[in-house]
């Protein structure tokens, strides 16, 4: 944990263990809000992600990853995958309630359809890499492709059109919010730089381009999902190499006024050491994260985390 108030040099602190943890072979992610870390990716000739409005890019979380050949890390690829989308899904359907029951078992069928129309078996880890070609625009298609079906049409009727009207603002070109997956981030690019001899990858959310502080803000909503996603695929990628990764995340305060961005990140401080990382928390306000830390009951789970 690295705690100083505004200009106590926090930021200029963690840059100086970033440059002395790249010669040494690690690998270091930055979840960054605003892009305070691209200049120094940029030396480093590291690769940004940017997730701004203009670039449109994502990560699909239907894209399983690679198989580690650990079981207890193999274990967890296909639900996180799962749990990713289901998510995203949820924010798309209603940022506050996710979908309703009836929503969430047609996404469960189609879901498996997909799956079935592309030969990924859940139980077989040998065809997970054929989800290379799986997107959330064709998990949005097979939802479509239930209207066909007159036992859906009979089951779910006018529910089954509303959820189709509520995704089609994503995934039809003249959608309101089209731009938020207009251009799907390639892992192969990114994996090739962690590789390689400058293993720096900031992941730019650009979250002044939304009202973080707003819980039905849906295109933060989907930054953060993706750069938790984009997160632990790195770290299982490098788990499966025996490699180190450390995290930076940028701006903690930030994330403490909003439950679902305070969760996205619990979740890398306290699931970051099973797949060999260390996570450097970087805040200006360590008065109010302490007494926090001491109260909230989301935060009570990296207290005993955090050195």
């Amino acid at each position: 944990l690295i705690g100083a108030v505004t200009g106590g040099g926090k930021s200029y602190f963690s840059k100086s263990i970033s440059l002395n943890l790249l010669p040494n072979g690690y690998t270091l992610v930055v979840m960054d809000r605003d892009g305070e870390y691209i200049p120094m990716a940029e030396k480093a000739k590291g690769t940004v992600i940017s997730m701004s409005r203009g670039s449109g890019r994502y990560y699909d979380s239907t894209v399983l990853a690679e198989v580690t050949g650990i079981p207890k890390v193999d274990a967890t690829l296909l639900i996180d995958s799962q749990n990713a989308t289901t998510a995203v899904f949820n924010v798309l359907a209603d940022a506050v309630n996710g979908m309703n029951s009836a929503e969430l078992a047609m996404f469960n069928d189609a879901y498996n359809k997909l799956y079935a129309k592309y030969g990924i078996v859940q139980s077989d880890n040998t065809t997970w890499h054929r989800s290379s070609v799986l997107s959330f625009h064709k998990l949005y298609q097979e939802i479509c492709i239930l209207r066909a079906d007159q036992t859906y049409v009979d089951r779910y009727g006018v529910q089954l059109l509303d959820f189709i009207d509520k995704l089609r603002v994503f995934f039809e070109e003249d959608g309101v919010y089209s731009y938020l997956f207009k251009e799907p981030i390639k892992l192969t690019d990114v994996l090739a730089n962690v590789d390689g001899n400058a293993p720096l990858v900031v992941l730019h959310m650009d979250l002044a381009d939304e009202d973080g502080n707003n819980k039905n803000d849906k295109p933060t909503f989907i930054k953060l999902i993706t750069t938790n996603y984009l997160m632990d695929t790195i770290l299982t990628h490098n788990r499966r190499l025996n490699k180190f990764t450390f995290e930076i995340v940028e701006e903690f305060q930030r994330y403490l006024n909003n439950d679902f961005a305070k969760g996205i990140v619990v979740t890398q401080v306290t699931g970051g050491r099973k797949k060999n990382a260390n996570v450097i928390v970087v805040t200006n306000n360590p008065d109010e994260l302490a007494a926090a830390l001491g109260t909230d009951k989301t935060l009570s789970a990296i207290r005993s985390n955090i050195t």
